[in-house]
């Protein structure tokens, strides 16, 4: 039956929301990972490499807690360094072939900068979230409950199932039989840490696969160790409490889940018409304009000529839309098709830019005009950078020919 909780709450929360981002695909890549490191350590070590190539913090804990987890093992030593062995040589293999493409098209300092560097130092301070703390919205109907209540406290429900699961596992361990666990374990701490910097949807469905796993050995422990001692002690009795607590959290998460799901397959939705996009489905008031500002663009431009999107403003930037660039199958003149804050929103970026559009010369400019790409965050992706040199290109150079709901096309003025 547990199996089964886990095997719920997974595929609800990896099916909300249901826009393209890297960390599904990353954490496929991690469980496959911890799946075969005990076994088939080279290919747990790939799986580690391929993990990195979609999100580097994702790969980063999954080896840590990997290569924590072989030290440990019941193995000889000199079996424990081989098998790390594998893992690393596995691992920096296959990064070498995804990263090296990259690294040799934008040089080794620029790949840096904003492959370490920017995550590091710059992504908490640009888009950390605070910590749902109390909820003051309205509780007048089931949505308000399903879509609202029970989602706003996930993250601390998140956090409890993962500390009880953690501690019980803790109180129950033998090093015989659960040496394997420190690397999930360290991973689904990653997680908790990836879902504490931004607390958002994206960011919460991580931590509820590798905490919902954790809550179940953690329980099937606290269970197989009270079957076998004869006699309370303390310990047990603490396993057994904090094991409780992990059956409560467990059981927020199913409701949770299957709650979120309900409201997601309750709403109408339409194909888009868009070739690529079959068969995806959004709701009407989405698809509807998505599917006509693409539509437009593939009709009013040529197959391989460059389209450039942009958001609402230069200055402050929350969210893009490098979707439009698969959809209308048109290239990105420039090297920047993530609206990262800090990035798009510095002068030297939007220089750049600007530079690559005076050469590719781009008949169309795509503007997502929602609030969403500008919207007031309590970071400093919500405040004005006062750089709004590509704006003041765009106003000089470009036209608003068309207008699908928050979609605006652009034409070039010598085009028109």
């Amino acid at each position: 039956y547990l199996s089964l909780v886990v095997w719920l709450i997974s595929i609800c929360a990896m099916a909300f929301p249901s826009g393209p981002h890297p960390s599904p695909l990353a954490l496929v890549f991690a469980l496959g990972a911890l799946l075969l490191f005990e076994r088939r350590p080279l290919w747990a070590g790939a799986l580690v490499g391929l993990c990195l190539a979609w999100r580097i913090e994702f790969a980063a804990y999954l080896g840590l807690g990997i290569v924590l987890a072989l030290a440990i093992s019941t193995a000889a030593p000199a079996e424990r360094l081989r098998q790390i062995g594998r893992i690393v040589i596995g691992a920096v293999v296959v990064a070498a072939i995804a990263y090296l493409p990259v690294i040799l098209a934008a040089g080794v300092a620029q790949s840096w900068d904003l492959l370490i560097r920017y995550p590091i130092e710059d992504f908490s301070a640009y888009q950390a979230l605070p910590f749902p703390r109390l909820y003051n919205g309205a509780l007048t109907s089931i949505d308000d409950w399903a879509g609202a209540l029970l989602p706003f406290y996930l993250p601390l429900a998140l956090l409890i199932a993962l500390l009880s699961g953690l501690v019980t596992i803790a109180l129950c361990f033998l090093r015989q039989r659960d040496w394997p666990l420190i690397a999930a374990g360290v991973f689904a701490i990653g997680m908790a840490h990836y879902m504490l910097v931004r607390p958002d949807y994206f960011h919460t469905a991580p931590l509820a696969v590798t905490a919902s796993i954790l809550a179940a050995w953690a329980i099937a422990a606290a269970s197989a160790s009270q079957s076998n001692r004869s006699s309370v002690s303390v310990r047990s009795a603490a396993a057994t409490l904090f094991a409780a607590v992990t059956v409560i959290s467990l059981a927020y998460l199913t409701v949770q889940s299957v709650a979120r799901r309900w409201l997601q397959v309750s709403e109408p939705v339409v194909a888009l018409t868009t070739p690529v996009a079959k068969p995806v489905r959004a709701e009407a008031a989405a698809a509807v304009p998505l599917d006509e500002a693409v539509s437009y663009v593939q009709a009013n431009s040529s197959p391989g000529q460059p389209i450039y999107v942009v958001g609402r403003r230069a200055d402050i930037t929350t969210a893009g839309a490098p979707l439009i660039y698969v959809l209308s199958e048109r290239p990105n003149p420039t090297r920047y098709d993530i609206a990262a804050p800090g990035v798009l929103t510095s002068a030297p970026v939007q220089e750049e830019i600007v530079t690559d559009l005076v050469r590719t010369k781009p008949k169309l400019i795509v503007r997502w005009d929602s609030p969403t790409t500008a919207a007031p965050e309590p970071n400093l992706s919500g405040r004005s950078s006062g750089v709004r040199i590509l704006d003041r290109y765009i106003a000089d150079n470009y036209h608003q020919s068309v207008r699908y709901g928050d979609w605006v096309v652009l034409s070039a003025d010598s085009a028109s």
